[in-house]
């Protein structure tokens, strides 16, 4: 071929790209929780030297034909690596999907996967009547809008350490089989998202970036981290870990602290302690370092100064607080993590996230100070940021 034959690629008009990739989002989430679903990644991970689509087919006795085209799609997706030697084509997990999406490997982000389509993506239906009726502090007015089943609207109260769930629709209690799994009460069995489930979550959440956080700032010297609103304890472990000479205490809503206790590694439970309260009515137990993960975009300004101010309150001076949040830009146009995660505050409480020049200005006006910030990054749903309350 001359040349001169070369011809120019061809190029779709891009006003339309951003457009495309927002609906093949979608897709991509539905390829991964049906492929969760049916665990794909446990039969592959069984194997070593990777399978090949006729012998995963007649073992799982799926259409060869689909099964050749979804592993083709997880290739794509980087879920999956798909290798010819000899004529022979064979698929085998990634690094990623081994680490991470493996039910029998700890942490995993399963459970959160499942959260987003189970929960989340159930949520934004309510956009348009968030839209119209503006923003609720009361989960259980979410609840009867129609589009959250019971134990979606108690988990995520647990979670945000709301007690206002004293309706005639929602049962305050929801009974557990021995797998700690919902008995369910209705036909919706199938979306539904037990408590369990949905801290381990909370759990996945949070495992991207756990070890990052807890390198951030030098807590060396420091004896107790009070993790407040700790859900199982997960972050506490690793600061924990971290710090040979630190002890931690997750303090939460009493139910949270018994589903937490079930889950808690043996080795950590001479150094983490849970103790049972609730934001508003109780005091704090005593620390030298307070942590906030995900908490303080839950509230409105007026719950924040509450939280913040019995923080402060309790440090003794030299005592930090540290906020593990995701920072909004200054125009609040992205990150595009950040970004959704505030309109999901939208739609499930009146909470937001802030920028960090916000998180800056809350815990200077309650006094902290030497105040450093961090942003993580990579696609996570966490910054951090210190304040010290002075000698």
């Amino acid at each position: 071929m001359m040349a001169d034959d070369i011809q120019p690629p061809l190029f779709s008009d891009p006003l339309a790209d951003p457009i495309v990739k927002i609906t093949d989002a979608a897709k991509k989430l539905k390829v991964l929780g049906c492929v969760l679903e049916l665990g794909l990644f446990e039969e592959m991970e069984q194997s070593c030297n990777g399978v090949s689509v006729p012998t995963l087919a007649i073992k799982l006795a799926y259409d060869e034909d689909v099964l050749q085209r979804i592993m083709n799609t997880l290739v794509c997706l980087q879920l999956l690596e798909k290798t010819t030697n000899n004529g022979s084509t064979v698929y085998r997990n990634t690094p990623a999907t081994s680490k991470y999406l493996i039910l029998s490997k700890k942490p995993t982000l399963i459970h959160y996967v499942n959260s987003e389509i189970k929960m989340v993506m159930t949520m934004y239906d309510n956009i348009s009547t968030v839209l119209q009726r503006g923003k609720t502090d009361n989960l259980s007015e979410a609840y009867e809008r129609g589009k959250m089943d019971e134990l979606h609207i108690i988990s995520l109260s647990k979670q945000m350490n709301r007690t206002n769930l004293e309706t005639k629709n929602i049962p305050t209690q929801v009974p557990l089989d021995k797998n700690q799994n919902p008995v369910s009460t209705n036909v919706k069995q199938k979306n539904q998202l037990s408590p369990i489930n949905f801290m381990l979550a909370m759990d996945g959440i949070i495992t991207p970036t756990a070890s990052v956080i807890t390198k951030a700032f030098d807590l060396s010297g420091h004896k107790t981290l009070l993790d407040l609103g700790g859900c199982s304890g997960y972050l506490t472990n690793e600061f924990v870990r971290n710090y040979p000479g630190l002890k931690g205490v997750v303090f939460d809503l009493p139910d949270t602290v018994k589903l937490a206790k079930t889950l808690q590694d043996e080795d950590m439970k001479s150094r983490v302690t849970y103790v049972e309260g609730d934001f508003f009515k109780d005091n704090f137990p005593q620390a030298d370092v307070i942590l906030l993960s995900h908490i303080i975009h839950n509230w409105e300004r007026n719950g924040v100064d509450v939280i913040l101010g019995k923080a402060f309150s309790r440090l003794p001076c030299g005592g930090a607080l540290i906020l593990a949040e995701k920072f909004l830009n200054e125009e609040k146009t992205g990150p595009e993590t950040s970004v959704l995660f505030d309109l999901s505050m939208s739609l499930m409480c009146k909470g937001r996230e802030r920028t960090q020049t916000e998180y800056r200005q809350l815990l200077f006006s309650h006094g902290f100070r030497n105040i450093e910030a961090k942003t993580i990054e990579g696609f996570n749903y966490h910054d951090i940021i210190i304040g010290r309350k002075p000698f």
